[in-house]
């Protein structure tokens, strides 16, 4: 039970706190009740709420931050720390000041992240940005001051009031997008654009707050090695709002991810629904790739065609799609730019900045020594579970009193559904709170070390370039998880395949299956070659051209002719007739392919053998349709090589796993006519259309299937598999139960990871399929 102190204790608390001196503290002394000593005061305003509670107590320290700031109320917490509503004491004014928690003070970039964002912020001027004034220790605890706005966050509002009039919601986003254009014009990317960062004043000026998460986009240096230091392996943002792309590679967005998240906060304003609001944080992210918001049209009539289309423009999954930057989504807004009615009182807190009396305490100079600092400020409960959720602390949201306390956010291992998660064990998952102000981390990987008289199962593999990236998620996830090593070369599909043949490897990755002529020759060698599929994924024709970012239409036969030297020039009148929008540059087509044995070849020249005579008649039929030697252009081995060799060459197309022109600025992905007649673009979900539409057929047995040319209108023409193969018959029963064990994992908990680098995931009904598989061959003698 806290002490209540007595009238003599309070105003001596007072004293002692140095709050006030004795001439404003002399009306008060007759009174012997420290109720009614409390409430005068309170009435006056010479104490605010937050000051009078805790020296009721009897606490009468840490009122001051650096001698210069008086704390008047504390606005909001985080697991970084806090900000507190506070008197410049020199200029008699109001400011927020942030403080950056000790314990988080202490990790590893939380204060060189926290010096950034007073940097980046201090540099900018514009009345659509929250300015930062200060910045200053305490001790080893950092600070900043800023300027203090006195208004709601739209979060908030909208929470207690419900959607806002169309015109207004557009009109703030207009403000925010003015913001963003300042900043992005400075060299900043903001990363954490939502509702809850958008803070309404009094007057109607909208402030964008909390560039915690800024980085700069044009220049690394600017950052100070941060981005690379603390955000590798990190998912920075908000998964409400957050861009697809931001989940795959915060560190290398631009600004048409702040562009996606307005455009979500956009709609959250004019619905009072989030775009998902289903699901927990990975599957968040997940909608964001895969899904479409309900429309809002369907949720709110009355918004007109035209909001709707920028809406619509500013939540596309492709950022080509999107306005390219704010003044471009600020034109396009100019008939709502004009000035609107303020918020209503009700809106904003119920203490304004006028209820404030500063100026009551002497300056620095004029006290007798400095107050006790930062001693008695308040700590989270949990300050070790916050502080790894690394959560900016908040603004504001009503008036002075302090938000409401989300649930603590635990570290999230990928993955969407809780038994897997749990399967992985390493880590508890995250309670996600969607209104928190969040930079969520990946977790770092919890290793166990063996002891070192029992070394760790040693896999080994390799093959497949399509599949690396993941293979790099699944190694370090499995391996920190199980007393098991893999190891994976990426050599390409063919000399995976070849690498097993000869027992050199436990297990290959490969995008072809095997033909019947391998496997009798594994049969012969008294091989048991068992196909597991691993993962989906899409082929894609990349491009280099600067007049043209977005959505070239190919199609089988133009894609074939080009590789077979026939079309030269990107004004080739069929390709310009497969793509009457867009007027084809007078430019040559360097052609780039894959020079070393791969499966990704095999896909795609399955594709062209499927849609094209001339491929067929000059290269091959389905069984041999990979050329030895290519017709013309030049080759690359491996994915990682040939979208490096197509980024450098203005003109040039080359065909690369999806995820391999993810941080290639030059790159350009084409959409690809169906089977149907329909332009497909590569996600997700166009690649799942194409593995769905194939389940439905007679499935074989051993899983060797072919996803390329789908009868289906949504799917994805060139979209392929990649299959583990290894050997069932393998003499060593412990490596054949490890290698089971892996990929029963990967088939499994592995999908989740693979999903947020655009890895399409295997449908639940081939995944059961394979689980039996994987069971009868652990009964198998």
């Amino acid at each position: 039970m806290p002490h209540t102190a007595t009238a003599h204790e309070f105003l001596t608390a007072i004293r002692e706190s140095r709050l006030l001196p004795d001439a404003v503290l002399e009306p008060y002394q007759a009174d012997d009740d420290a109720d009614k000593i409390r409430s005068r005061m309170l009435a006056d305003r010479v104490l605010t709420p937050y000051q009078a509670k805790r020296l009721q107590t009897g606490r009468s320290k840490g009122f001051f931050l650096g001698g210069k700031y008086k704390l008047l109320d504390h606005l909001g917490s985080g697991g970084m720390g806090h900000v507190y509503l506070c008197e410049h004491l020199m200029l008699h004014r109001l400011v927020a000041v942030k403080v950056l928690h000790a314990v988080a003070a202490q990790a590893a970039g939380f204060t060189d992240r926290f010096f950034r964002e007073a940097r980046a912020v201090a540099q900018l001027d514009h009345p659509n940005i929250a300015r930062v004034f200060d910045m200053d220790r305490v001790g080893s605890t950092p600070f900043m001051a800023m300027e203090y706005v006195d208004g709601s966050d739209l979060h908030s509002i909208v929470q207690r009031h419900g959607r806002l009039p169309i015109a207004r919601a557009v009109h703030y986003v207009y403000q925010a997008a003015c913001g963003l254009d300042h900043a992005h014009r400075a060299g900043l990317v903001h990363r954490d654009i939502k509702p809850a960062n958008l803070l309404l004043e009094r007057g109607g000026t909208l402030k964008v707050l909390d560039l915690g998460l800024a980085r700069y986009f044009d220049d690394a240096s600017r950052n100070h090695n941060l981005t690379a230091k603390y955000d590798d392996r990190r998912i920075i943002g908000t998964a409400d709002f957050m861009a697809p792309e931001q989940s795959v590679d915060s560190s290398a967005v631009d600004i048409r991810a702040d562009l996606y998240s307005l455009g979500c906060t956009l709609y959250f304003l004019l619905t009072a629904k989030l775009p998902f609001e289903e699901g927990n944080f990975t599957q968040k992210l997940l909608w964001h790739q895969l899904r479409e918001p309900t429309s809002v049209k369907e949720l709110r009539p009355d918004v007109p065609a035209d909001v709707v289309a920028v809406l619509t423009r500013m939540m596309a999954k492709d950022p080509g799609v999107r306005f390219q930057t704010p003044a471009e989504l600020m034109q396009i807004l100019t008939p709502y730019s004009r000035p609107i009615a303020p918020p209503a009182a009700g809106e904003m807190p119920q203490t304004p900045a006028a209820a404030y009396r500063i100026g009551l305490t002497p300056p620095p100079a004029v006290r007798n020594g400095s107050p006790p600092v930062m001693s008695a400020l308040p700590v989270p409960t949990s300050s070790v579970d916050t502080l790894a959720s690394a959560t900016s602390a908040t603004h504001p949201t009503s008036g002075g009193a302090t938000p409401p306390r989300s649930a603590y956010r635990r570290w999230l291992i990928f993955g969407t559904v809780q038994l897997l998660l749990l399967s992985l064990g390493v880590m508890a998952a995250w309670l996600i709170d969607r209104n928190s102000r969040a930079e969520t981390t990946l977790p770092p990987v919890r290793r166990s070390a063996p002891a070192p008289s029992d070394p760790p199962e040693v896999l080994t593999g390799g093959g497949s370039t399509f599949v690396q990236k993941a293979m790099v998620q699944w190694k370090e996830l499995y391996e920190s998880a199980h007393h098991t090593h893999v190891e994976y070369a990426t050599v390409g599909s063919g000399e995976g395949v070849q690498a097993v043949l000869d027992r050199k490897w436990d297990f290959c990755c490969t995008d072809a299956y095997l033909t019947p002529e391998q496997l009798e020759q594994g049969r012969l060698a008294g091989m048991n070659l068992i196909h597991v599929p691993l993962v989906h994924g899409a082929v894609v024709p990349t491009y280099n051209l600067r007049e043209i970012r977005h959505g070239v239409r190919f199609s089988g036969p133009l894609l074939a002719d080009i590789y077979l030297g026939r079309i030269t020039r990107w004004n080739d009148p069929l390709l310009q007739q497969e793509n009457p929008q867009i007027a084809m540059p007078d430019a040559a087509i360097a052609v780039v392919f894959r020079s070393d044995s791969s499966g990704t070849t095999n896909i795609w020249t399955d594709f062209l053998c499927k849609t094209s005579d001339a491929w067929r008649r000059e290269i091959g039929d389905a069984a041999t349709n990979t050329p030895k030697v290519w017709p013309t252009g030049v080759g690359a081995r491996g994915n990682d090589s040939v979208a490096e060799q197509v980024n450098a060459t203005y003109g040039a197309i080359g065909y690369v796993e999806l995820t391999h022109t993810l941080g290639q600025p030059k790159l350009s992905i084409g959409h690809v006519r169906n089977r149907a007649g329909v332009h497909v673009q590569p996600t997700l979900n166009s690649v799942r259309a194409a593995a769905a539409a194939e389940l439905q057929r007679q499935f074989p047995k051993d899983f060797r299937f072919n996803l390329t040319d789908g009868p289906a209108a949504g799917t994805y023409p060139i979209a392929g598999t990649t299959w583990a193969v290894f050997d069932a018959a393998h003499p060593d029963a412990e490596k054949r139960k490890s290698l089971l064990d892996f990929l029963d994992w990967v088939t499994h908990a592995g999908q989740a990871p693979a999903t947020l680098i655009y890895y399409a995931p295997l449908p639940e009904e081939l995944a059961l399929l394979i689980e039996a598989t994987l069971q009868r061959l652990r009964i198998a003698p």
